[in-house]
């Protein structure tokens, strides 16, 4: 007598584990990346021969044309802003072009306003 011979089922691979390794590879990535903070409008950085690495502060961004921002406040409400929570600490971040005696009124402000450390944030240059 004669059996018939049925083709055995082809197992398919199963894509769970590797489901699984993309999103632990991706958990990993974002749990060790530092993200960069966007300057809320273009700015050319000024340089300097010297660096220090800063620390996370609060940050004054201030335009070519003098316009200044503080989380997302601009102008009048960024000065409340500063007003109101008297930070210790400022990293400026201004733009290359901004007048330097204009930053001196503006750090003259900020010293009015309680805060004691003033940080510039500037691009270092290639030494040749």
């Amino acid at each position: 007598m004669r059996f018939a011979v049925h083709p055995g089922r082809v197992k398919k691979e199963s894509i769970i584990p590797m489901v699984n390794v993309i999103f632990l590879l991706l958990i990993f990535f974002l749990m060790t990346s530092s993200f960069i903070i966007p300057d809320p409008f273009e700015l050319e950085k000024p340089y300097a021969d010297s660096s220090n690495k800063i620390t996370t502060e609060e940050r004054l961004y201030i335009s070519k044309t003098g316009k200044v921002v503080v989380s997302d406040l601009d102008n009048e409400d960024a000065w409340l802003y500063l007003e109101q929570s008297t930070p210790q600490k400022l990293l400026l971040v201004t733009d290359g072009r901004f007048p330097a005696k204009d930053l001196l009124y503006i750090s003259e402000r900020l010293k009015e306003l309680g805060v004691t450390e003033i940080n510039l944030l500037t691009n270092q240059r290639n030494k040749k």
